[in-house]
């Protein structure tokens, strides 16, 4: 759906095949709809909040698709096209220390819809070289891209990693010494 105000347009994910990670982690933020309305659809708070268009269809649209969800959790993971590299899910090996240092300290946290983004980032980063060793300079150029897949497409990937994540918390709880 393309929403206009002024001289801002932004669209809102018409369906699930749609909807982006970003727009995925904006829908289920738990903010006011304004605000879910601004991250969703690109357009500045303050042109949402100022004008005099009627947003509601948009709003009974999101509400819509949240409570249509499909469950994408039960879908097998198949390989992603991610800055024109194929990602195939046993191109994810085991990972190193930094990487999993990084996954324990979100495991802290407990916000996995917002983790989305840095965990798959983290986990696809050695895909990337061509030593296929991590490194942790290229997470934030990452993060931004996997922002911009469709959720639909990550969702598998994000379940099979936030079992390894809910591993390493109950690692962290077993722990006696937690790092800050």
């Amino acid at each position: 759906m393309k929403l206009r105000i002024g001289n801002h347009a932004g669209t809102v994910p018409g369906s699930w095949d749609e909807m982006t990670v970003r727009q995925y982690i904006a829908m289920m933020s738990g903010k006011e709809q304004l605000e879910i309305l601004a991250d969703v659809s690109g357009i500045d708070l303050l042109q949402i909040e100022n004008t005099s268009l009627d947003l509601d269809p948009f709003f009974i649209h999101m509400a819509g698709l949240i409570h249509t969800a499909p469950d994408l959790s039960k879908r097998k993971r198949k390989p992603i096209q991610l800055n024109g590299k194929t990602i195939k899910p046993g191109d994810v090996g085991k990972l190193s220390y930094a990487q999993l240092d990084r996954i324990k300290r979100l495991a802290i946290e407990d916000n996995y819809i917002e983790s989305i983004p840095v965990v798959f980032a983290i986990y696809i980063a050695p895909s990337f070289e061509k030593d296929g060793l991590f490194r942790s300079a290229v997470l934030n150029n990452l993060e931004k891209d996997v922002n911009n897949l469709l959720i639909k497409d990550v969702f598998q990937w994000v379940v099979f990693f936030f079992k390894k994540l809910r591993n390493a918390r109950k690692d962290l709880r077993m722990s006696s010494i937690v790092f800050p």
